[in-house]
């Protein structure tokens, strides 16, 4: 069985060493976790498509085929910053923290691509964000020092969650 991380990376069936994939099947409109909750695994869609949603912002993100979701919550040892929901009836991989960490220590590939997936949330999350900020009218304009801190203070605070 092949599986797609991150749409970038292809991995074949687990080594020998490791326990057969245990599955998860989450019905449409149910939730995968929600936010606030403890995070014990992380997730590899294999069928379907979820949505990451907040309490305070709305829907942030769907998640397709290929994609990894909920692996930040592993890393980080914080409750969940926002839910995910099925948006139609959708087939999981679930992850341990114990294999993300040790597929992370022998995989420098996936290791990257993790990364590289974090940064673009990061990067899609300040580009949301930046639009509830009003900012000069032309890139030649200076960005005055309380626009630089609202930016600033926004992002940090995802980055805390």
């Amino acid at each position: 069985m092949n599986h797609r991380i991150y749409g970038s990376l292809a991995t074949t069936a687990p080594p020998a060493r490791l326990p057969p994939p245990v599955i998860s099947t989450i019905a449409k409109g149910a939730y995968l976790f929600e936010e606030g909750d403890v995070a014990h695994h992380s997730y590899l869609v294999e069928e379907g498509r979820l949505e990451v949603v907040s309490r305070r912002r709305g829907v942030l993100a769907e998640v397709s085929p290929g994609d990894v979701v909920g692996e930040l919550g592993l890393l980080h040892d914080k409750p969940r910053s926002a839910g995910v929901r099925a948006l139609e009836d959708t087939r999981c991989v679930v992850i341990s923290k114990t294999q993300l960490l040790s597929t992370l220590a022998a995989s420098p590939s996936l290791t990257r691509a993790i990364l590289l997936s974090m940064a673009r949330h990061l990067r899609n999350t300040a580009r949301e964000r930046t639009r509830s900020i009003s900012l000069p009218p032309s890139p030649d304009a200076m960005v005055t020092e309380e626009e630089l801190s609202s930016l600033m203070a926004l992002m940090a605070a995802d980055l805390h969650e």
